[in-house]
């Protein structure tokens, strides 16, 4: 028979604060409950139907008159409401219901600690059902920006089972003054991302994003140092251009060519994703918040949420992933060596 060990202090600390923690939880719980319990019994808007799967035959008949007739390693996936096709998948293959990924936005905002008063909630379908954002807008937490505007605390998840978009879940802060979705730093704990394989995990997505207070703090502090960087007309505009994917025209600025040779090439003149952040550049933002990073920052966010492609080439519903995927290219801007060294 082992000896009885003594509690040390550290373990009475440490259980102490385990037991603290716990109350606070059900504090949260408790007072999030209701707000949360309100979006419920709103149910899930468009998002509100169930998915079936079925394995997929391959069913022909060969000139001598045999039938072939065998499954696939595919799986389709279809609305068991309208029977609408959704996506087909191989055998590892992981679904994230769209109810399931509203019921973990919920799930998390309501064992936060955060104020719900007001939640805003909007959900968005397309593709028949094979897309959905899920959108909670947090009016009782703000932060102050650099240029003395204030933006929400705002969380987006983002599934498909059509695999348009991998599964998404980031935190970021919508401005009131221009509305402007402010996107984080690649790297920061607000942001998760993951294939629809069976390491997609909608907990692991939710203990990330549950770091949001303390990402507010840092990122917060990022953009006040790029509002304090200056940068010249030519880095701005390799930066624009990097957006746009106009990749020759940095190669030219890069040669020693002027902004204005640059944009006399026949082949960048055509770039309409350029020419809206240059013309934001120069008519908002390089006079409103100054020639530094966090206008520059401004441009590529403006273009991330308000661009729309031209309307001859692209659906209605494709613009969510249009600002989606423009979201990403900015992302990994604002993570380069350009912005690192302004921070």
């Amino acid at each position: 028979m082992e000896p009885h060990k003594k509690s040390s202090l550290s373990d009475v600390s440490n259980t102490s604060l385990k037991t603290l923690e716990n109350f606070m939880t059900v504090v949260a719980l408790y007072k999030n409950n209701s707000f949360i319990d309100d979006l419920r019994d709103r149910g899930y808007g468009d998002a509100d139907f169930g998915i079936a799967k079925s394995t997929l035959k391959f069913n022909a008949t060969l000139n001598s008159g045999d039938i072939v007739d065998r499954e696939v390693a595919q799986e389709a996936y279809y609305r068991t409401d309208t029977g609408g096709f959704l996506g087909n998948h191989g055998l590892n293959y992981k679904l994230i219901s769209h109810t399931d990924m509203i019921d973990s936005s919920r799930n998390l905002l309501e064992r936060s600690d955060l104020n719900l008063q007001d939640v805003k909630e909007d959900i968005t379908v397309g593709y028949g059902g094979a897309v959905c954002f899920v959108k909670h807008e947090l009016p009782n937490h703000t932060i102050e920006t650099p240029d003395g505007d204030a933006g929400h605390l705002t969380l987006l998840k983002v599934n498909s089972i059509n695999s348009l978009m991998a599964y998404h879940s980031t935190i970021g802060l919508r401005q009131w003054a221009c509305m402007n979705g402010q996107i984080f730093t690649n790297g920061a704990a607000g942001y998760y991302k993951n294939k629809h394989t069976q390491s997609l995990s909608l907990n692991h997505s939710n203990q990330i994003m549950a770091n949001v207070l303390g990402i507010m703090d840092k990122q917060n502090e990022i953009w006040h140092q790029w509002y304090n960087t200056p940068v010249t007309s030519e880095e701005a505009f390799k930066i624009f251009a990097k957006a746009a994917g106009a990749e020759s025209a940095i190669s030219k600025i890069e040669s020693g060519e002027s902004i204005l040779e640059v944009l006399d090439d026949s082949h960048v003149s055509k770039n309409r994703k350029l020419f809206y952040m240059l013309k934001k550049w120069g008519e908002h933002y390089a006079s409103k918040l100054g020639k530094n990073y966090w206008g520059v920052y401004n441009v590529l966010t403006d273009w991330s949420t308000h661009y729309k492609p031209s309307p001859t080439k692209n659906k209605i519903m494709d613009l969510p992933k249009v600002g989606h995927q423009n979201s990403e290219i900015v992302r990994k801007i604002i993570s380069s060596n350009s912005f690192a060294k302004a921070a």
